[in-house]
Parts: C-alpha cells; sequence; structure tokens
C-alpha cells in the first residue's frame, strides 16, 4: 500500500493541467487534515504560484510556512525567492539571499542559474558573472555543454551591461 501523501500528490499532479481546480481542492483538503505535510504543500503552492486557488499570496504563505519548519528545503526557498515580482511581498534582496541558499543546499546546476538569472535580471552584475562563472565551472566538471554556452552567453551579456531578453527559471519538484 501507497502513502496516502503520495496517492494525493500523484492524482493532483495527473490533474493539474487538465482541472486546475479540482487539483487545488483535492491539496486544499488533504493539507487541511495532514498539517505537517511538505511535499502535498509544495505542489499546492506551485499551483497557488500559478494564479489558481488563493493565487500568488497563498504560495508565498505555504512557502513561508514550510520554511518556517524546515529551512532549507530547497524547493520552498527556490518558490519563494521567484515570486519576487509577482505580487508577493519578497523583495530583491531577500530573493537574491534565498537563491544563493538554494546554491549552497543544492548540486544543482539549475539552482546556479536561477541566481545568476535573477541577478542579471535585477541589474547586480557582478552577482550574475559570479554565478555564471560558477554555472560555468559546474557545466565544465559534469561534462554538460548546453550549461557551458548557457554560462558563456550569460557572461559575455553580462559583462556587457546588456538587459536580459528572455530569463527561465525553475525549482526542484517537492
Amino acid at each position: 500500500m501507497t502513502d496516502p501523501e503520495d496517492r494525493v500528490i500523484a492524482h493532483a499532479a495527473s490533474i493539474r493541467w487538465s482541472d486546475p481546480d479540482e487539483a487545488v481542492h483535492t491539496l486544499e483538503m488533504f493539507v487541511s487534515e495532514h498539517k505537517d505535510t511538505v511535499r502535498a504543500r509544495l505542489l499546492l503552492a506551485s499551483l497557488y504560484s500559478n494564479e489558481y486557488g488563493e493565487g500568488v499570496l497563498g504560495s508565498e504563505r505555504i512557502y513561508r510556512e514550510v520554511l518556517d519548519k524546515h529551512p532549507d528545503n530547497v524547493a520552498s526557498l527556490c518558490g519563494l525567492a521567484l515570486l519576487h515580482g509577482h505580487g508577493a511581498n519578497v523583495e530583491a534582496d531577500e530573493s537574491l539571499r534565498l537563491l544563493a541558499r538554494t546554491t549552497e543546499l543544492s548540486d544543482d546546476p539549475e539552482m546556479v542559474l536561477n541566481l545568476a538569472n535573477k541577478a542579471w535580471d535585477l541589474g547586480k552584475f557582478e552577482k550574475a558573472a559570479e554565478a555564471f562563472e560558477k554555472l560555468r565551472k559546474m557545466a565544465a566538471m559534469r561534462g554538460k555543454s548546453h550549461l557551458t554556452r548557457i554560462a558563456n552567453e550569460g557572461l559575455r551579456e553580462v559583462r556587457n551591461r546588456k538587459p536580459p531578453k528572455h530569463l527561465a527559471y525553475s525549482c526542484p519538484e517537492m
């Protein structure tokens, strides 16, 4: 038999795009009955951040609640940081601090790319350059040529103080 949280997450994840309101309702009911659940809360926060249910402010509330109990939860740190500029109460400096923390806790190059992109977007060119340089080193050690290309292009643009055109962010799944 599987864990009830696993079943609820699997069900909500399977319908999140076809029936997001039902996915939100399912998760809200589950987390109201299971106060200590983390993964279901994070999926609910993700749906809220996509403007379902309580929206961005609900997403912010959940990420902060999870971080109160689990301050090193990378998915919550990342999710909260990326709410900056989207109607949440997340200031630019807090966003950068949270993203920097994700790079300390995770060896995922995507977390470094998030930091580089957010710093670049905020005009913090030196911080962005540091992150792109770290990404380039990580990519070289792992043999990831696409990340090397991204890091090199980012470094070139940042050093020329060019504003970003298209930035992509990603957070780890629960």
